[in-house]
Formats: structure tokens, C-alpha cells, sequence
């Protein structure tokens, strides 16, 4: 049965699951937050995480965040928590949507045959507005002490959000069911309390990442304190493909760092813990990618350049007279790009432009005319055709420049005694410009020479 927003909401607000064995009757073998790291990336930043916008352990970290980069990955992470206590844990997430994942989990840690945890997480996220994402993650655990098993099933719920490029928010909720653990055996209970978790995350572009998490345990126990929970780290990305990582928690610090290969993140971290050092290791794999709101910021960036540059080429042929390139290379922006108000501006400032040299050019062509009509009448012939054809250079479409170019072969066939095809030229030039006077004369005077020779 699909599980409903409105459901899914509920338990957010309800608040959620994930802390370490609480001592009812004996002591416990682990350490509260041991259950909410099993992330190398966040290990190094100090065990700062729960606002980071992408985790390879999401669904113990913040069970929301896969939500926000929604794309299949395998997880595999590997450490030693404290003296012989080894941890491992395998991850896996599938994208159901672009603003959607479902995920499972596997976390198995050990001191020996008789002293072990297991815990099996599925998790589900939602992203129901761009800059908010949601998730829930129900969690089954079985904890085998001397040989003695206790068992329970519990919830861990987060929020996770993102309204500026340059901010996260995060929030998690831990131990919405406060799962009890009894061994009648050994005659003890533990219990998972309830806890909390707050982070916030500042980006500087892509290069370096400030998180800060507070880790509550008891909401007005913690702020009483003087020295509260806060977990303090960065990352800085010395090339695309290696980061470097820091931490600082309670005394300790923390540092590491990451790899990425194409589809591939290899992830290390080192932690200070009292007078011995801990070791983590995390691999992962990318597989079948959504694109993440991250591509697509980065895509988006990618068009960003290509449309400016395209507009500024555009704008520059523009200002350097070259106008038919010009002309081109707005027209295609506006079928590689949406049409624009600033490409509309410029095209109208090139048709602008176009239209106010085509009337320069036409009155040039127009002050020629004047010149070749005055070589004409005084039977410089040769020299007129000179100036027409630079006034067709000018003003190809100017119709007068035809009629103009039949008068000259009128003229120059009545010159070589060619009464017929003179007339023939007239004709077509009173086509064209029948209140010509100029044409209409020589007309007259062509008839009057062919009467004269019948």
C-alpha cells in the first residue's frame, strides 16, 4: 500500500528515530550518535551532516536528503568505531521520480560472535516543493548481547531544506517509538531514546561547503547547557574530481578526504578518539542518474554561457557594422533559445539600422540619378552607365534605375543608327515610367525619324 503524503507529513511532525542504546539496567555497548554516521563524508566534517545536500548514508544520516539528488547509488562503508567494535553498512537508493526515492539499508557491527547489532532500514523520501524534501525511514533492529537477542522496530523522519543556492536547513528526528530491548537472560533492558538533530550548510559556489550540526538529546536539558552538541565542519574542493574535509567535535577533530571518478566516490576519514585514531572508509556507485537539482543547476549554467556568449557575439557584429552576421546570429538564438526581450530590442535595433541605410543608401541613388540624367543631356553616355551601375550597387530594388538603364540603350542605338531596337528600349522605359518627359522626348524624336526614313 502506498504510503500518503498527508501520512507521511504526520509522522515528520511527530518527529523520528535513530539514537544509540540507552542504559536501563546494564551498561550499554555503544555510544548515542554511534547509529547516525555511517558516512565517511560526514565523519570527517566533525559528524556534521544532517543539512548536507548529498550522503551516501542518507538514510541514517537524514532519511530526506535523497530526495534533493534523487539517483540510484550502492553504498559501502567500513570502520572501527571504538576498541574491536567493527561497523558495516550498505546503502542503497532508486530513484522512483525526479522529486522521489526509495531506499534500503543494511548495518551490521560486531565485537565478537556474541556481541552484535543488526539493523535493516527502508526509507522513503518526497520532495512535494522545489526547496523542500522530506523522508521517512523505518528501521528493524536486532541486538544480540551474551548470546541474548533483543528486538524492535523503530522510525527516523528528517526534513530537509534548500530555498537559496548558497543555504541548506536540515532537521532529523530519532527514535519515534523509543524501541525497548529486553534479554531476559542477562536480565536487562535497553531502550533507544528520542533524539534530535539540526544542521545548517553554507556553499561558496561549488569550491567550499561550511556545516554545522547540534545534536539534542533533551530539548530544554540541551539548551541549558553552557557547551551544547555542535558539530563543526568544512569541505573544500581543491579540483572537480578530489575534496578535501575537516571537523571539529567536542574536543575532537576530525579530517579526510574524497574522490570522484566519473559514476564512482571514494571517501576516507580519519577521527581523533581519545589516545587512538579511527579509520573509515566509504565507497560508492552512481548508476541510472536523475538529474539532480545540482546537474541542473550546472546545466543551467552551462545554457547561461552559451546564451550570453551567443548574445554578446550577436551584440558585437552588431557594433562593428557587420550586419548580415549580425542578423544571423540573432536568429539563431531565438531558435537555439527563448525569444527574449533584450534579443527582441536588438534585432528591432538591426532592422532599425538596416532600414535607415537603405534610405542613405536610396538617396544617394536618388542624388546619382540626378547626376546621370544631367550626363545624359549633355551625351555623355559612357559616363552615365559608370554612375548607374554605381546607384544599382546602392539601390538594387530603386525602380528608376531601370528605366534610367533602357534610356541610356535607347540612346546609345540611336547613336549607332539603330532606330528599331532604340525604340524598342524606349518602349519598355515607358513601361516602367510613362510620365518620364526625358523618355517621352526621345520617344517623339525616334518616331519622327522613322516617318522621315518610310
Amino acid at each position: 500500500m502506498m504510503l500518503s503524503l498527508k501520512t507521511l507529513l504526520v509522522f515528520i511532525c511527530l518527529a523520528a528515530a535513530g539514537g544509540g542504546f540507552y542504559e536501563a539496567s546494564a551498561s550499554s555497548r555503544y555510544k548515542v550518535d554511534d547509529f547516525l554516521n555511517p558516512s565517511a563524508r560526514v565523519k570527517a566534517m566533525g559528524a556534521s551532516g544532517a543539512a548536507m545536500g548529498e550522503c551516501s548514508s542518507a538514510l541514517a544520516v537524514n532519511p530526506a536528503v535523497t530526495a534533493y539528488e534523487p539517483h540510484g547509488r550502492v553504498s559501502l562503508f567500513y570502520g572501527n568505531i571504538s576498541g574491536n567494535t567493527h561497523l558495516g553498512y550498505i546503502e542503497y537508493n532508486y530513484p522512483f521520480s525526479p522529486s522521489g526515492s526509495l531506499g534500503g539499508a543494511a548495518e551490521f557491527r560486531s565485537r565478537d560472535s556474541s556481541n552484535h547489532t543488526e539493523i535493516y532500514r527502508f526509507g522513503l523520501s518526497y520532495s512535494p516543493l522545489n526547496f523542500l524534501n522530506l523522508g521517512l525511514s523505518g528501521k528493524a533492529l536486532l541486538d544480540t548481547s551474551a548470546g541474548d537477542q533483543g528486538q524492535d522496530f523503530s522510525l527516523d523522519a528528517g526534513m530537509h531544506i534548500a530555498p537559496l543556492s548558497w543555504f541548506n536547513a536540515g532537521f532529523v528526528g530519532y527514535n519515534l517509538t523509543n524501541p525497548e530491548f529486553e534479554y531476559e537472560d542477562l536480565g536487562k533492558k535497553d531502550v533507544l531514546e528520542r533524539s534530535y538533530r539540526g544542521g545548517l550548510s553554507f556553499f561558496y559556489k561549488d569550491y567550499v561547503s561550511l556545516t554545522a550540526d547540534m545534536y539534542i538529546d533533551d530539548f530544554e536539558e540541551s539548551f541549558k547547557e553552557s557547551s551544547p552538541d555542535i558539530a563543526y565542519g568544512i569541505e573544500i574542493m581543491l579540483d572537480p574530481a578530489l575534496a578535501v574535509r575537516g571537523g571539529f567535535r567536542e574536543e575532537k577533530w576530525s579530517a579526510g578526504v574524497g574522490i570522484v571518478s566519473g559514476d564512482m566516490n571514494f571517501d576516507y576519514a580519519y577521527m581523533d578518539e581519545e589516545d587512538r585514531g579511527l579509520h573509515f572508509f566509504q565507497y560508492t556507485y552512481k548508476f541510472g542518474l536523475t538529474p539532480s537539482r545540482k546537474e541542473k543547476k550546472l546545466r543551467e549554467k552551462e545554457e547561461y554561457v552559451e546564451r550570453e556568449m551567443a548574445y554578446l557575439q550577436a551584440v558585437r557584429l552588431f557594433n562593428l557594422g557587420r550586419i548580415a552576421e549580425a542578423e544571423s546570429k540573432a536568429s539563431e538564438y531565438v531558435s537555439r533559445f527563448k525569444e527574449e526581450e533584450r534579443i527582441q530590442k536588438l534585432m528591432e535595433d538591426i532592422q532599425e539600422w538596416v532600414d535607415k541605410k537603405r534610405e542613405e543608401k536610396l538617396g544617394r541613388a536618388k542624388e546619382i540619378k540626378d547626376r546621370i540624367l544631367r550626363f545624359f543631356h549633355q551625351g555623355r553616355i559612357e559616363q552615365a552607365k559608370i554612375e548607374l551601375e554605381n546607384a544599382k550597387l546602392l539601390a538594387p530594388n530603386f525602380e528608376d534605375l531601370d528605366y534610367i538603364e533602357h534610356l541610356l540603350r535607347a540612346r546609345t542605338f540611336l547613336e549607332e543608327g539603330d532606330y528599331l531596337k532604340s525604340e524598342e528600349e524606349l518602349i519598355e522605359a515607358l513601361k516602367i515610367n510613362p510620365d518620364s518627359r526625358v523618355v517621352r522626348a526621345l520617344y517623339e524624336r525616334i518616331q519622327e525619324v522613322l516617318r522621315l526614313s518610310d
